[in-house]
């Protein structure tokens, strides 16, 4: 085998330590000190993170009762204010309502006039009418013109 030949093992092997020696060397000098510098690195931002979790959770928990308590606060205002104005509005339609009660009357009794006018005209005149149109000879039918009619007249 060539590898094991005494005449190029000696020189073999010196390469061999020259090559491994200098790759250590570069490495123990430029590589690993700035993975040791990355590695404190992430442990301090690690270590930063976990202590800011921890401010988090003491700082969030008065903000979190302060604002529980203003919305509650804030509702019970409200309610307060909602039935203040509760009591406001039934006290205003308690003094409108005796003040319109006549005039609300008063428009009840003309629309009960203008109903039973209406009514009246339509008993006098649609019956008359109907009866030359129909010839009076079916009944059935002087009933569905009357009742026709009626519905359009009370629908107006």
């Amino acid at each position: 085998m060539p590898q094991l030949d005494k005449v190029t093992f000696a020189s073999q092997f010196f390469w061999l330590c020259i090559t491994f020696f200098s790759t250590y060397l570069i490495l123990v000098k430029f590589y690993l000190p700035s993975l040791a510098r990355i590695i404190k690195v992430r442990n301090a931002i690690s270590n930063r993170s976990d202590e800011s979790e921890n401010v988090n959770a003491k700082v969030a928990s008065p903000i979190t009762e302060v604002y529980n308590s203003a919305i509650v606060a804030s509702i019970t205002a409200f309610q307060s204010r909602l039935e203040i104005l509760e009591k406001w509005n039934s006290s205003q339609l308690q003094s409108i309502i005796p003040r319109l009660a006549p005039e609300f009357e008063q428009n009840i009794m003309s629309f009960q006039k203008e109903a039973l006018i209406s009514e009246t005209i339509l008993n006098s005149v649609v019956p008359p009418v109907i009866r030359p149109i129909n010839g009076a000879t079916n009944s059935a039918t002087s009933k569905f013109f009357t009742a026709s009619v009626s519905e359009s007249f009370s629908n107006n």
